[in-house]
């Protein structure tokens, strides 16, 4: 038996965690047993409940009560011991900051052989913050053993100039259970009528956590200009996140309240792509961006930004613009376009994107030795 610690920051509904889920979901080999663990006490229990269905353990650190410097130091000596206790053959880190190197330090001191850094982001904001922390990522050079990402500009941003030039890391994609996300007019029907809307409105939609890296002024803005030409649509937000009060002001600033569905975090997915229209998804920057996959699963006519990287766009329902390029003129490319659906599932799994080949891809890693 092999066992796999995976550490998370949170387990939330979002993209790692949405890939992690479907991950214990889809395992081939049960000779491996998954613990999972998470750096913040998580308080939505319905993801955690079906974690533990899964038979995949639950830990958390429970850091929340601790002075910053406080924090740090219980942080390093809990985690050490929490480690050694469980005596774990495999430490797989998805977290993309360049502070866990010093996490993996510590998984390093405590005896573990296979060390893997996983990197889901590319935010390369150049903030004093991350000036000050960018010169530890060298750190995992020494730390880790295996270095993964969901994409080049993934591994651009989290590893260093050698690891990343040499490519001496690993692309897993962001694997999706493919049947799931298939297009289903019974849930888009179902959806709609909870929902109050007619088969008759256009839905755009957006599924993504509340933060800067989605683009949500952007996409109000887009969204307002197709309203003002045609007001017999909607604007489906599907997400939470620390900036929900400042999306709610610039909805009401523009006027649009009654037009835009605040619809919050959901595991019901498929179906929310499914009762939508259009996918609209212009963020500021992506490691992937899984949901771009899960939208064209379902064959929705997807409008992205550039700054999505280009193993992302699969089906031909892609188009890709600049954010530069304006609201309006998104607005206008999206209202002269058919936007019809299409069924493209086998491009999907072509190009590597199915959960079952993902899966595969990490329990090799796991059980083989160093790559």
């Amino acid at each position: 038996m092999t066992k796999v610690l995976m550490i998370t920051h949170r387990f939330i509904f979002g993209g790692i965690e949405k890939l992690l889920l479907d991950m214990f979901e889809n395992r081939n080999n049960h000779d491996i047993h998954y613990d999972l663990l998470t750096l913040i006490t998580e308080k939505d229990t319905k993801l955690i409940k079906k974690v533990l269905a899964l038979g995949v353990g639950y830990y958390c650190l429970e850091l929340d009560n601790h002075t910053t410097l406080e924090r740090q130091v219980h942080h390093y000596r809990t985690l050490y011991k929490f480690i050694k206790k469980n005596n774990y053959d495999v430490v797989h880190i998805n977290i993309t900051s360049y502070a866990r190197a010093l996490d993996m330090l510590v998984v390093k001191k405590a005896g573990i052989k296979k060390r893997i850094i996983h990197s889901h982001s590319a935010d390369e904001r150049e903030t004093l913050s991350r000036k000050i922390l960018k010169p530890m990522k060298k750190l995992y050079d020494y730390t880790a053993t295996d270095f993964l990402a969901c994409s080049d500009n993934a591994a651009k941003y989290l590893f260093s100039k050698k690891i990343f030039e040499e490519k001496k890391y690993t692309v897993i994609n962001n694997g999706i259970d493919v049947p799931k996300y298939v297009f289903s007019n019974i849930e888009r029907n179902r959806i709609r009528a909870s929902l109050g809307l007619n088969d008759g409105e256009m839905i755009i939609g957006h599924i993504g956590r509340l933060t800067e890296a989605k683009n949500h002024e952007f996409l109000l803005e887009v969204y307002y200009e197709i309203y003002k030409s045609n007001s017999n649509s909607k604007l489906l937000l599907v997400g939470d996140g620390e900036l929900k009060n400042a999306i709610i002001e610039k909805i009401n600033k523009l006027g649009i309240q009654k037009h835009v569905i605040m619809y919050g975090a959901s595991s019901e997915i498929s179906a929310l792509l499914s009762s939508m229209d259009i996918f609209l998804f212009p963020s500021k920057w992506e490691g992937l961006g899984i949901a771009v996959i899960e939208a064209q699963c379902n064959g929705l006519p997807c409008y992205i930004s550039e700054n999505i990287p280009q193993t992302a766009a699969i089906t031909s329902n892609i188009r890709q613009y600049s954010i530069i390029k304006g609201a309006k003129w998104w607005a206008e490319m999206i209202l002269k376009e058919k936007n019809i659906r299409v069924n493209e599932t086998d491009k999907i799994r072509k190009a590597g994107y199915d959960i079952c080949y993902s899966v595969s891809q990490l329990e090799d890693i796991y059980k083989k030795g160093k790559l």
